[in-house]
């Protein structure tokens, strides 16, 4: 069963999730931060059980502060991760419980019914164990921490929103045949009197130093892999809209596959991270020209669940983001767990969209891939972008930031029907 490896200090480090770019990364409605307060993620021993009174007392004891619970549950071939979103929720241990529980279900149901999680056994609530919280407060953390048990680690996350994210172009597939995997790089040697970070573009063949930034501090490998002709994103990718989930919820669905050379292009060194990710239009302003308007298919919604299969997850938060495109993500801080010819999956309900208004574009979106690494602890509030590896749009061309008009989240939900990408086949850009 993973479990992330902590220290038995307090870690009061601060953190920034910039796995995602500012073009891609969007939704305004997560109140996960504000500036009068400080946010932590606590992590919690093994085999703290959903039922056990230490859940209960943990929680209760921080009812004012908490934000997200996430839980673990091991199935025999897969360790679903289930996390309940509460943001701007009031505290209710019941509501909490019946939302997991209710997760578990469609958990259930996918062993069930779907052949690419058939080798798993069925979970039971009971084997829900508690991973983490994320609260915010105003007090000290010494305070917060001296109301719990079973604390292993604390981390403090981002409380400002100021340089959080740098551009990420999306670069032109330019592929030089001829270039290795790990041919561009970062080198501290070269600029060293300087203090800055060199980087050698094995596709031009030149050095530059590097602009750092506490978001973007060039602390990875360096590699422009798939510039250099390395895939390292999946081959096969589907993603599955589904409406009225609830009575106000629909649901984003997406799956992927690698083949075993394609993973050996992502797991090249032993820190890589990765977002697989869905994207909506939502430019909905006044502002916005009447033909270019368009509604999400979801939004981020408070007292919401998320769960995935993949190893070493987390789910994405949607800080700082736009709201002109609203992004859902449950991405990987290790990557080295995953496995090839597998199927891994992450589904997150959200706030029903609406076609009310009949917009042009209601219900567009793209996928989107992003390596990053890990700079300190783990999960979203410690992963980077590889600042020298764009995000990657799967599926549509150099003209096109978004699927085809026509393919949208809601006419796939109405048809039943699957949104794939398979690698040999469809543009990448």
């Amino acid at each position: 069963m993973y479990k992330r490896i902590v220290s038995n200090f307090l870690c009061i480090t601060i953190l920034f999730s910039a796995l995602v770019a500012p073009s891609y990364a969007i939704n305004n409605n997560d109140a996960l931060y504000s500036n009068n307060e400080t946010s932590y993620c606590i992590e919690f021993n093994d085999g703290i059980n959903l039922y056990s009174p230490a859940v209960e007392s943990n929680l209760e004891s921080i009812s004012q502060e908490l934000k997200e619970v996430v839980f673990s549950v091991d199935a025999g071939d897969d360790v679903f991760t289930i996390g309940y979103y509460l943001g701007d929720e009031p505290f209710s241990m019941a509501k909490i419980t019946q939302e997991l529980e209710k997760t578990l279900d469609n958990i259930r149901d996918d062993i069930i019914t779907d052949e690419r999680l058939s080798s798993n056994n069925q979970v039971n609530a009971e084997n829900m164990e508690l991973e983490y919280v994320v609260i915010n407060t105003t007090d000290s953390i010494s305070k917060i921490e001296s109301k719990l048990s079973e604390v292993t680690s604390t981390n403090h996350l981002v409380d400002t929103i100021e340089g959080k994210y740098q551009n990420h172009n999306i670069a032109k597939s330019n592929v030089a045949k001829s270039a290795t995997i790990n041919g561009s790089y970062h080198d501290r040697d070269v600029f060293r009197e300087q203090h800055d970070i060199g980087w050698y573009n094995q596709n031009t063949g030149r050095f530059s130093v590097c602009t750092t930034s506490p978001t973007a501090p060039h602390s990875g490998d360096g590699n422009n892999r798939y510039e250099s002709g390395y895939q390292w994103f999946p081959d096969l990718v589907d993603v599955d809209f589904s409406t009225n989930v609830t009575a106000t919820e629909n649901r984003t669905k997406l799956w992927y596959y690698y083949y075993p050379n394609t993973l050996k292009n992502l797991n090249v060194d032993s820190n890589e991270a990765l977002e697989m990710e869905v994207v909506f239009y939502n430019y909905t302003s006044s502002s916005t020209e009447a033909s270019l308007k368009g509604s999400a298919f979801q939004y981020i919604k408070s007292g919401s669940t998320w769960a995935t299969n993949q190893p070493n997850s987390y789910r994405d938060t949607s800080f700082a983001d736009s709201k002109n495109k609203v992004s859902f993500c449950v991405g990987v801080d290790d990557t080295s767990d995953l496995v090839a010819n597998k199927w891994y999956y992450w589904y997150i309900d959200g706030t029903k969209g609406t076609t009310a208004n009949n917009y042009r574009h209601d219900g567009r979106f793209v996928v989107t891939a992003q390596r990053g690494y890990r700079l300190i602890g783990s999960g979203a509030w410690s992963v980077f972008a590889e600042e020298h590896e764009g995000i990657r749009r799967l599926g549509v061309n150099e003209d096109q930031n978004w699927v085809p008009e026509g393919t949208t989240a809601w006419s796939l939900a109405a048809s039943n029907s699957t949104w794939h990408f398979k690698s040999s086949t469809d543009p990448v850009t």
